[in-house]
């Protein structure tokens, strides 16, 4: 009786288990031979078989009691390499997790995955879930076996964990002047630098608003607070240089109108008037899809400096808020708006005269 060969799991298999001992219950001297060299070699004195060549090889012995036995083994050829891929950038407090080794032969029934360095990167050894631990590089081997133990393909790709991004300046991010106005453009932010993009994103809280990424101006859609952030990213890496701390802005809760900057003689509140002026409010003031504004009640708090009417809608439909100068400085007019909903809203614009 021959033993010692081993199980499946322990197969000969170049490049990976390529040495294994016979040995037989059979006592006293036993001479060990194989019938295909070419494919294995066997010790005549241990029993010990080395590999050299896919195929099968019959191994047997002869004893000094003239007793005989053999057992075919068989060799499998080295494993197929395979390049392993990871589908996302690994970066801290960013992308954190990946999976490793998509496109894998499905013949492999048992595969395996190993990081070199767990404090960089830890993987699922058996679903190549990678998650970043910190920053640095790891090595993920793969090993794919099939149902009997032979390795049918392997191999190594070498993960980058980038550090987590530098913190940014904490942006002004203006509120829009009604619910689902615009408001001004974002400042005070860290500027992008060469073949960097800034990326601008708004999150719902109790309100909800959209963003314009030129400008990181927000939009309103619902009355509340609303969190925006950005991130500066290199465009040719994806790796997040700089990211904000959440800013809190609230959506006021107002008429349901888009205010626009109003133009003035040739120029935007604020300005530096000589004369008296007029603004067309059904311009720079238009209900929530196009509906009817109705502007009320204008007031000046310096009527020494100016005055106000409105007058309207003339024969095109158009409204006007007329600012009359009585003397030079700054004149404060305010004026209120109600939506179609009947709910009334208060502006105030300044007016500086010379």
């Amino acid at each position: 009786m021959i033993t010692g060969v081993g199980t499946p799991t322990t197969v000969l298999q170049l490049g990976e288990t390529t040495t294994r001992t016979v040995a037989t219950t059979e006592t006293g001297t036993k001479t060990w031979s194989s019938s295909n060299t070419a494919v294995a070699t066997v010790n005549a004195t241990t029993g010990v078989i080395i590999a050299v060549a896919p195929g099968t090889t019959t191994i047997s012995y002869t004893s000094g009691t003239s007793m005989s036995n053999s057992v075919s083994v068989t060799v499998y050829p080295a494993a197929t390499a395979t390049s392993l891929t990871y589908a996302q950038l690994l970066q801290m407090s960013e992308v954190t997790t990946a999976l490793v080794g998509a496109g894998l032969s499905a013949t492999a029934t048992n595969k395996n995955f190993t990081s070199g360095t767990p404090g960089v990167a830890t993987v699922n050894d058996t679903t190549g879930q990678v998650s970043a631990a910190g920053a640095g590089t790891s090595i993920i081997t793969y090993v794919g076996k099939d149902a009997n133990g032979v390795v049918i393909e392997k191999g190594t790709v070498t993960v980058t964990v980038h550090p987590q991004a530098a913190v940014g300046t904490v942006p002004t991010v203006p509120a829009p002047f009604s619910v689902i106005g615009w408001g001004s453009a974002a400042t005070g932010y860290t500027a992008p630098g060469i073949g960097q993009s800034i990326i601008w994103s708004v999150t719902n809280g109790t309100g909800s608003a959209t963003l314009n990424q030129s400008m990181g101006a927000i939009r309103g859609v619902t009355a509340g607070d609303v969190t925006v952030t950005y991130k500066i990213v290199d465009n040719a890496t994806g790796i997040v240089a700089y990211k904000s701390t959440p800013v809190i802005v609230t959506i006021p809760n107002t008429p349901r109108v888009n205010i626009s900057a109003p133009y003035i003689d040739g120029g935007t509140i604020p300005g530096t008037y000589a004369m008296s002026t007029n603004v067309n409010l059904t311009v720079a003031i238009i209900g929530e899809n196009n509906s009817t504004v109705t502007f009320s009640n204008p007031r000046s708090n310096d009527t020494s400096i100016a005055t106000a009417t409105i007058t309207g809608p003339n024969p095109s439909g158009h409204v006007y808020l007329n600012v009359t100068k009585v003397g030079p400085g700054p004149a404060y007019i305010t004026f209120d708006y109600t939506d179609s909903n009947n709910v009334t809203g208060t502006m105030t614009w300044t007016f500086n005269f010379q």
